[in-house]
């Protein structure tokens, strides 16, 4: 009886959300983030209800295409303009007389600074802001405050940029240890650098911190191709887990490339993969080096011993004056609270003939709690990276860093029609999960994110509230996440209900989706009704630099309704397993159902890269249902190319497929 009521709700809902089936046989049609079809909008003859919203454009082939709703200028009824290249702190915040700072900003003098309440704030368009702007008021419900930008006031985007552009460079490097002193450039700062961009064109080129080796990504599913290899003979015997200054640490050997002295190594940042699952690579501090053995000797992703080091785990060195040897890279030299910048472009450019955009704010907006604000039609650019690169987020809350970031209550928050791009955090952090805080209406919707360090998205609800995140693009998310994090792209931690459809994600370095309903474990209350919804979403070239998760994945209490979905391409690729034996590359799912309850899923699509099983790019499998799980449904999906359709944990609950 309980099978039979279960699947009759589930296809009654099918026949209510009254949307087009995937046929089995249906072509599918893979799209670069450029392609342009001719795509045939839905219609939604129940507008009304939520699931039944046109949330993405169906292209002829099946596929789903990126729709957002366009932006529209919205004001209250007091408003005040912003122009940071020509306003004036003593103006009256006028459009004819603009400020140059923003109230929150601590840098604001004069009317600027004593401006509160409920105001819409225009920034002007064509215009950058650069500073950070630290949020201590609220607006009320139906009338927010508002950070946005009117298309009449100014031409091109309105950017809120955490970087200062840097001139002045000199020619020929005064460090010892630096190869080809005479091709660097150098310049100092008042702040502490990380991340360097030239920025004369359309898209910034980002410089890299210098490293070792000159890597690049050369192989789209594995952008870890390039790096350096771990030996580790025998490494099941526990030989390369050592006792140095007083800690557990790993020893990594590598014969082939350790041929420097231990002076050239120590002291280097070092991110390396780890076993047994997951290996997203993370920084870590070379400590010691064994020139005998040609040993790294770091400590792992947990601190001490953490982990395992197996032969085949990849890696990199990176931040010290020794590796800026060629064309192309960077390096910061701590002086007191301020840099010395020393720089190699591309074919060894003059730096003083382009733009060079160096990191200064970690957060662009920053709130401890807020209610009924809106920001929308903004573009955010270019932030820093916590200096101490090995630190973790618990040891400073810096390392887990934002343009948008939110420590406390947040209830009425939107960001809609902004633009992310060049931000070594993610876009949006909101960390609401404690019980004295309050959580309530978010909605992340229309927005825009390109080449994301750590992350997109993460909000932490705390077993409360309403989210949405939906019609959003995100492309080139998590390359390097900070330590003890996955870099995972869309991550929402327990809200009562979430809403998450019409979203496009290419190239994800951790998961795409990965979202966690009603309570975590242990939590004795009670979430009445808790929910979600997540359809319509494309996530292609997931998992780049991690196994074992989801390209689309659920934790916990559902029910979860999965359905209109494309995942494509979750590759996982795994190697220090891969020894050319079937089966032995790929931990990558394109759907998992991770200790996630009451998950109904139809009517999605998934496709791996091969089902050849000898393949570095086999796809294990289309789902995966970890244990304990239970009370699962699924039907009328499509997928191609896989060893296996499922894989299911022995131990896995009741479930109907």
């Amino acid at each position: 009886m309980k099978q039979f009521t279960c699947t009759l709700l589930l296809i009654t809902l099918v026949l209510l959300v009254g949307l087009p089936l995937l046929a089995a046989d249906a072509p599918l049609t893979v799209l670069e983030p450029a392609t342009t079809l001719t795509v045939t909008p839905r219609t939604a003859d129940r507008a009304h209800w939520a699931w039944n919203q046109p949330m993405a454009a169906i292209t002829p082939t099946g596929d789903l295409q990126w729709q957002p709703l366009p932006f529209h200028f919205a004001k209250g009824a007091s408003v005040r303009y912003i122009d940071f290249a020509q306003g004036n702190d003593d103006g009256d915040g006028s459009q004819a007389h603009p400020w140059k700072h923003h109230p929150w900003d601590p840098a604001a003098t004069g009317t600027a600074k004593g401006c509160t309440g409920t105001q819409t704030y225009v920034f002007k368009g064509g215009v950058t802001y650069r500073g950070q702007l630290i949020a201590q008021e609220s607006g009320t419900p139906g009338d927010p405050i508002r950070l946005t930008r009117d298309p009449a006031w100014g031409t091109g985007e309105a950017v809120i940029s955490g970087a200062e552009v840097v001139t002045g460079w000199t020619l020929g490097a005064d460090n010892k240890d630096m190869p080809d002193a005479g091709k660097v450039w150098w310049a100092d700062v008042p702040f502490l650098v990380r991340n360097v961009w030239q920025a004369e064109t359309a898209r910034s080129q980002r410089i890299p911190l210098a490293r070792i080796p000159h890597w690049k990504v050369s192989d789209p599913n594995d952008p870890m191709n390039e790096w350096w290899t771990l030996e580790q003979p025998e490494w099941w015997t526990g030989k390369w887990k050592i006792n140095f200054n007083g800690h557990r640490m790993h020893e990594g050997i590598d014969t082939k490339h350790l041929t420097q002295p231990a002076e050239y190594y120590i002291g280097a940042v070092m991110r390396p993969e780890f076993a047994v699952v997951m290996g997203t690579p993370f920084p870590t501090r070379v400590e010691g080096f064994d020139a005998e053995k040609k040993g790294l000797i770091f400590q792992g992703i947990w601190f001490n011993d953490s982990e395992q080091e197996w032969t085949g785990n990849r890696y990199y060195l990176e931040d010290k004056p020794q590796f800026l040897d060629a064309d192309g890279m960077f390096w910061a030299d701590k002086r007191g609270n301020g840099s010395r910048i020393y720089l190699r472009l591309p074919g060894d450019r003059d730096p003083n003939t382009t733009t060079i955009e160096v990191g200064r704010q970690f957060n662009l907006i920053e709130s401890h709690g807020m209610s009924d604000v809106v920001i929308s039609g903004l573009t955010f650019r270019y932030t820093n990276t916590y200096w101490d690169l090995i630190q973790a987020s618990w040891g400073n809350p810096d390392v887990d860093n934002a343009a948008i970031r939110v420590r406390g209550s947040c209830v009425g928050l939107t960001v809609a029609n902004c633009r992310f791009d060049h931000l070594s955090g993610k876009a949006l952090m909101v960390d609401a999960k404690n019980a004295n805080q309050q959580f309530d209406r978010l909605a992340f919707n229309d927005n825009d994110l390109d080449t994301l360090d750590h992350g997109a998205i993460n909000i932490e609800c705390g077993g409360r509230g309403d989210v949405e995140v939906l019609r959003n693009r995100m492309f080139d998310i998590g390359s390097r996440p900070q330590r003890q994090d996955w870099g995972h792209a869309l991550q929402i931690s327990f809200p009562q209900f979430m809403h998450v459809a019409g979203n496009m994600l290419t190239r994800c370095y951790g998961a795409g989706i990965f979202v966690f309903g009603g309570k975590g474990g242990g939590d004795k209350r009670d979430v009445a009704l808790s929910r979600s919804l997540i359809h319509d979403n494309r996530v292609v070239d997931s998992l780049l630099a991690a196994n074992d998760w989801g390209g689309i994945e659920t934790w916990q209490c559902g029910p979860h309704y999965l359905y209109n979905n494309i995942s494509g391409n979750a590759v996982g690729y795994w190697n220090c397993t891969y020894h050319g034996a079937k089966g032995s590359a790929c931990l990558g799912y394109n759907y998992y159902f991770d200790g996630s309850f009451r998950n109904a899923v139809f009517n999605n699509v998934a496709w791996g890269g091969t089902k050849d099983r000898e393949s570095k790019f086999f796809g294990q499998s289309a789902m995966n249902q970890a244990v304990p799980t239970i009370e699962n449904s699924f039907f009328n999906n499509t997928f191609a190319d896989f060893v296996h359709a499922t894989d299911w944990s022995p131990a896995g609950g009741r479930r109907w497929i």
